[in-house]
């Protein structure tokens, strides 16, 4: 398990949501809360279900094309498979 990312921290009651950048998630980021959705998530806790189970929409599976797991907490921009659910601010 990997130690909490400073923009995973809660949101204030009453915050604006966090902007698109705060939440880097690879657009091929799944779980099952995702097809739930009315957009692309814009945050970790909007893609995670009560399972936390997440798979790549690349490899189908919980490995990405890199062979690494799969999680909000470990998808970003270090991953040469990243890419951004937010192309135009990445």
């Amino acid at each position: 398990m990997t130690a909490p990312r400073p923009t995973d921290a809660p949101q204030p009651a009453g915050a604006p949501p966090a902007s698109p950048r705060s939440f880097p998630l690879c657009a091929h980021l799944r779980s099952k809360k995702y097809f739930f959705l009315d957009g692309p998530p814009r945050s970790a806790e909007e893609i995670t279900d009560g399972s936390c189970h997440f798979w790549c929409a690349r490899t189908h599976q919980a490995l990405g094309p890199d062979h690494f797991a799969v999680a909000p907490a470990d998808c970003d921009a270090t991953r040469d498979c990243f890419r951004p659910t937010f192309p135009s601010l990445a």
